[in-house]
């Protein structure tokens, strides 16, 4: 057996088990190694009967004196009762649905039971724990230590999948540590292997600690590594220079209803000084709710719009879109602008005529293709294969971890012209601290609004319960 052995080569999968499995991602030996535990059950402390305490989640190392199944009156569901005992004290023990349990285990079986205490009409009980055989030489998987819990999808359980992993474990040392051992001394992490035998079954939380240690190092070691290559890649593309215009800047800020805060005017130098660099700008903007983000981006767009080029600002959900839209048509009043969604299409500054959404669609399109469109703003439908551009050097993102990769990719692909990439700039209102901003998001730089425009009330969050 290797890394690359099917799963159905394991012992206890057939074809039906692993058709769900796949529904995991899980198809070889190595998936099920790289399948890590959400959570742990930690069943390490055997205590005796006697010293039990309600509430706990313990394990009990006990004797079975008696267990019988019966049909409960009131529910009709067959209950499967057992009666155990140490040398402390004996307590009651209840499966709900669960039958075969008394063909597994027998009067006098020596037995770890692993869950929660509570107390019943005759004292101390466990209701549906999780149970193992002892048996000698054998470590248990189930009981009796900290316990992994996975994923899980319909069909299969926590037992069986613990079962089916722990075949696997040996093949841990068979994975490529792809760290130097120079940089494993210098950062004290522990070798991937013993890391991936240690994250599914921990002797001790200490174990378990420094075996996610190693794991969340590699995962932000790679995260950051991808950006990077992403930023190389980026500028080692070529874009069109936006010129800025400092006179129409000044000109248009002017004629605003209010005056931009010192972030605003920062945020928008940064972007003017990106587009007019040979690459492509890579930038995020954030800002709480309110901050004036829109204005910050709707002069980006006239930056892009002045110089003969368009422009495409993408959200998630049509509300938000249709926010967009009335926003920057009020800014930009004589620019023509088009919302497309799934279900809507309008644009500003045009008379209605009689024509069928389809035949105003094919317009719309057709327009955009040869440049007669300044700027789309959309939803998903953007992405669709007939949206196409003349020149398109701008895309603007909304909440772009509502997107993902691939269709962020599609939209920086329509520029039109297959020499460039539009410069893009994502926007978010998710409050995210510099630091972790800049591991999350590492090929993109970062532009932060937080001075709230003169006279913006604060933002207000509330729980408000559905009769409200």
């Amino acid at each position: 057996m290797n890394l690359n052995t099917k799963v159905t080569q394991l012992k206890g999968v057939g074809n039906v088990f692993a058709k769900r499995l796949h529904k995991l991602g899980i198809h070889t030996a190595e998936d099920l190694l790289f399948h890590f535990p959400f959570r742990y059950e930690d069943y390490s402390k055997t205590i005796p009967i006697e010293e039990l305490q309600e509430g706990q989640q313990v394990t009990i190392k006990a004797k079975i004196e008696i267990i019988n199944t019966r049909r409960s009156p009131r529910k009709r569901t067959l209950l499967t009762e057992a009666v155990i005992a140490d040398d402390t004290d004996q307590m009651k023990i209840v499966w709900f649905g669960q039958p075969y349990i008394k063909n597994v285990l027998s009067v006098g079986d020596m037995v770890y039971f692993s869950g929660k205490v509570q107390m019943g009409m005759l004292g101390k009980e466990m209701i549906s724990p999780t149970y193992e055989k002892i048996q000698t030489g054998k470590e248990t998987t189930h009981t009796a230590r900290i316990v992994p819990m996975y994923p899980l999808t319909l069909g299969i359980t926590q037992k069986q999948l613990r079962a089916i992993i722990t075949q696997v474990i040996p093949l841990a040392d068979q994975t490529t540590d792809w760290l130097p051992e120079s940089i494993l001394d210098q950062t004290d992490l522990i070798a991937l292997p013993a890391a991936m035998k240690a994250i599914h079954f921990p002797e001790t939380n200490e174990e378990l600690s420094v075996a996610e240690k190693r794991l969340k190092f590699d995962e932000l070691f790679l995260r950051q590594l991808r950006a990077e290559r992403i930023r190389q890649s980026i500028k080692q593309a070529t874009a069109t220079q936006i010129p800025f215009d400092e006179e129409a800047m000044k000109q248009f800020v002017s004629t605003l209803p209010f005056i931009l805060t010192k972030d605003q005017k920062v945020a928008a130098w940064e972007i003017f000084q990106d587009m007019q660099k040979p690459s492509p700008m890579n930038r995020l903007l954030e800002g709480d709710v309110g901050v004036g983000k829109t204005v910050v981006a709707a002069m980006a767009i006239k930056q892009v719009i002045d110089s003969g080029y368009q422009a495409a600002l993408m959200a998630p959900t049509e509300i938000l879109a249709t926010q967009h839209f009335a926003s920057i048509k009020k800014l930009l009043p004589d620019k023509r602008i088009v919302l497309l969604t799934g279900s809507t299409l309008r644009e500003n500054n045009t008379e209605e005529h009689k024509k069928t959404k389809k035949q105003k669609r094919q317009d719309m399109l057709e327009a955009l293709s040869i440049g007669g469109i300044d700027l789309i703003i959309g939803t998903h439908a953007l992405l669709t294969e007939g949206v196409l551009f003349h020149n398109l050097a701008l895309v603007i993102v909304d909440e772009q971890h509502r997107f993902g990769v691939e269709q962020r990719k599609t939209i920086r692909n329509k520029s039109g012209d297959p020499n460039t990439m539009p410069h893009f700039l994502s926007m978010t209102a998710t409050p995210i601290p510099r630091s972790f901003a800049l591991t999350v998001y590492g090929d993109l730089d970062l532009s932060i609004i937080r001075q709230k425009p003169v006279g913006r009330k604060d933002i207000k969050t509330r729980v408000v319960e559905p009769k409200n």
